[in-house]
């Protein structure tokens, strides 16, 4: 698991996602391949409807 990266494309093949091509922290680009890719977003731009009020 990688966290702190901004992806910036998806690699796939046969229609299948095989790996990221991404940026750490230090803007360094970095590529993973993997059996299994999970791409999740931080809680930026969560609709404001579906937080608890303050």
């Amino acid at each position: 698991m990688l966290t702190g990266h901004t992806v910036r494309r998806i690699l796939h093949s046969s229609g299948r996602a095989i790996g990221v091509q991404c940026f750490d922290v230090d803007d360094v680009p970095v590529t993973v391949l993997a059996d299994t890719v999970v791409i999740a977003a931080g809680a930026l731009g969560t609709p404001s409807c579906c937080t608890s009020p303050a």
